[in-house]
């Protein structure tokens, strides 16, 4: 831990009481990290099929899409399908040959673990109620119930804007405080500590004193981040970020949207694929998904990166702040910092390393998810949050009018920004900041019926028009309203490393996405006549026009401005198909 960490750590300690602490450790990253370990490149299945798989399918399915089955007692369900993987009953074990179980229930834990051990296997179990209890996290219920800090704020605050008693009210103020405090969200720890100190609660010098020794140990973080000589890059990944949310006349990221007049910016960026784990490897490497099989990466090596190499050779100290179970890159020069599911303290644990890294050129990359990609969850809600998961995937139903679920994602989304806002506040203007998402989201129809989202299931802009924004002293302000394939980032921050920034523009980008594997998708888009986007596809886009190419043999002609109706005239699609055939575009879809 750094030392301002140390000292905000000390500060907390030294201001509340034991009571008034709440625990704030997040489980999920944890347990994605658990399943990364035991299970990672081994033959593993999932004991139990309920609700509790159904959760870390939700939360984690890309860490469990790899388990060869599900194993469960119902004999009912012997045979079925569950979210895409068989159900065996355990009599039939013998006949597999597993290294590993992992357990999937919280109250029948150790029961599953004990009739394992009874049927004598060679095998692993794993109980991550155990490892996690082992680590010093120990859960009072399954790990899909724990609120988390954000949801534990809308909670509290609910309580003190309801509560009459002025007892009461100042308990829950002084919680509210010491979440955002745990969060590192500065700006509404002080809100409230200014308001307890306005209504003159019974600790009222105690508090003006710890506002006190906050801005100091702020300012003094700000103090240090001035007197670094080092060149620092810093790459700020907002997953599923739409361009619209930043470049729209009415956004609701207004701080982003303001510092664009005085940044570099690309208008037209588009994702090499709609999907995380195919696009961010594109983006990394500077190939396409489909070049060699990239899209069944996760991560890359930093010997697959032009810019990490590039950053090594000048000596730069590369950190990266992502998930335990999800590095995104992975090299010896890499480091990692602390990881966190909250904006505010990625952005402080960096700012903090930053002011310490004393005269290092550093480039540090930050992950920030579930604010702008489902759960879609912040620090700073109106409305009752609920957890949003990616349309269409799974079989739960959001509990949501349209418009609520567009403002749960609005808040969520001026929450970040004030974020950023506050650090960049810190952080000086000789830093470059660099703003980029990997793919776009379904927002604005999430709750829709199926039959009635047309391309936004998968070709349309809104899917791959992504925010990249180059921010900094030395950055020539310029808005590039070009078609700009993201898959070429990794040149824009080498031009960056080199002082020359690199733009790479295209008369045409590709989008390319993989065939589609989960069960219940599967079934509710053939069933509403989506098959054409089951089986895989590319996307050629021209200034005018878009053809799409789909894995099951399918040609789709689409006129840019109009996203949602298909050319359907015979002679023009072919034209235009001859037009994207000249410009050496491949067709090709991969076997798969």
């Amino acid at each position: 831990m750094n030392k301002y960490n140390l000292s905000l750590e000390n500060l907390i300690e030294k201001y509340f009481e034991k009571n008034e602490k709440i625990n704030t450790v997040s489980p999920i990253n944890l347990i994605g990290k658990i399943i990364k370990d035991k299970c990672e490149n081994k033959k593993f299945a999932i004991w139990g099929a309920g609700e509790h798989t159904t959760h870390l399918h939700k939360h984690l399915s890309v860490e469990i899409k790899e388990a060869q089955f599900i194993i469960d007692n119902d004999k009912d369900l012997t045979g079925t399908e569950i979210l895409g993987f068989k159900v065996i009953h355990p009599s039939d074990l013998k006949n597999h040959d597993i290294d590993v179980i992992l357990i999937s229930s919280y109250a029948g834990a150790k029961g599953i673990k004990k009739e394992i051990l009874d049927l004598n296997l060679s095998c692993e179990a794993v109980n991550f109620y155990e490892i996690l209890e082992g680590m010093g996290v120990k859960l009072e219920g399954a790990f899909f119930a724990d609120p988390g800090i954000y949801t534990a704020l809308y909670n509290l605050k609910g309580k003190y804007n309801s509560s009459i008693d002025k007892n009461e009210k100042e308990k829950y103020i002084i919680k509210l405080i010491y979440l955002y405090l745990k969060v590192r969200d500065f700006d509404n720890a002080k809100m409230f500590i200014n308001e307890y100190i306005r209504y003159e609660f019974s600790n009222k010098e105690k508090f003006e004193l710890l506002l006190q020794d906050i801005c100091n140990l702020i300012k003094a973080l700000s103090d240090s981040l001035k007197k670094r000589n080092g060149k620092d890059i810093m790459l700020m990944f907002l997953d599923s970020l739409r361009a619209k949310d930043i470049y729209s006349d009415d956004p609701p990221m207004k701080f982003l949207n303001g510092i664009l007049k005085d940044s570099l910016y690309f208008e037209k960026a588009c994702s090499p694929s709609i999907f995380t784990y195919e696009s961010v490897p594109s983006m990394l490497s500077g190939d396409m998904p489909f070049l060699n099989s990239l899209y069944k990466k996760k991560t890359v090596n930093e010997d697959e990166c032009s810019f990490i190499r590039c950053a090594i050779n000048k000596g730069f100290k590369i950190k990266i702040y992502a998930l335990s179970h999800w590095n995104i890159i992975e090299g010896e020069n890499i480091e990692y910092g602390e990881e966190s599911n909250y904006a505010p303290e990625t952005l402080w644990n960096a700012v903090c390393d930053l002011a310490e890294s004393k005269n290092e050129d550093t480039l540090y990359l930050l992950y920030f998810c579930q604010e702008t990609h489902p759960p879609h969850i912040c620090g700073n809600h109106t409305i009752l949050p609920k957890g949003h998961i990616t349309p269409f995937t799974c079989n739960d139903v959001t509990d949501q009018t349209q418009e609520d679920y567009s403002k749960q994602y609005n808040e969520s989304l001026i929450y970040i920004d004030n974020q950023i806002r506050f650090y960049f506040d810190i952080i000086t203007d000789n830093t470059v900041k660099v703003i980029f998402s990997d793919h776009g989201q379904l927002i604005d129809r999430a709750l829709s019926p199926l039959k009635d989202i047309g391309t936004l299931a998968g070709w349309n802009n809104i899917r791959y028009n992504v925010p990249f924004i180059i921010n900094g002293k030395n950055i020539i302000p310029e808005k590039n309203n070009k078609l700009y394939s993201m898959k070429n980032f990794g040149k824009v921050i080498e031009g960056i490393l080199d002082n020359n920034v690199n733009i790479v523009n295209s008369d045409i980008i590709e989008v390319n996405f993989s065939k589609i594997n989960n069960s219940v998708i599967i079934e509710k888009y053939k069933n509403e006549g989506y098959e054409d986007y089951l089986y895989g596809f590319k996307v050629f886009v021209s200034d005018k026009y878009k053809l799409v190419i789909t894995g099951n043999g399918k040609k789709k002609i689409y006129e840019t401005s109009d996203e949602f109706n298909e050319i359907k005239d015979k002679s023009k699609v072919e034209n235009i198909i001859e037009y994207f055939k000249q410009k050496d575009c491949d067709f090709s879809i991969p076997r798969w």
